[in-house]
């Protein structure tokens, strides 16, 4: 039985003017299977200012959270995420 992955965008940080970077936390927490317990992943993802200085939060978001996923598929600790 595969586990179901819940992603989520908890926060953002700006760590102000002079850091040229928004930061975001996106979780990742898959249920518990017959051959495993709960797991949980957390990722900062770091957008540049200039290209989210425009966008609305729910863009912000949606932008961080590919990142994200991008990252974790790419490292392998995720095959396709929900």
């Amino acid at each position: 039985m595969a586990s179901k992955i819940q992603i989520s965008v908890e926060k953002t940080f700006d760590r102000g003017p002079e850091y040229g970077y928004l930061e975001v936390q996106v979780n990742f927490e898959a249920t518990a299977t017959t051959t495993r317990g709960p797991c949980f992943a957390s990722v900062i993802v770091s957008l540049p200012k200039p290209k989210v200085g425009s966008m609305s939060f729910d863009e912000i978001r949606a932008m961080a959270r590919s990142e994200a996923i991008s990252f974790m598929e790419e490292s392998g600790k995720i095959g396709e995420a929900s």
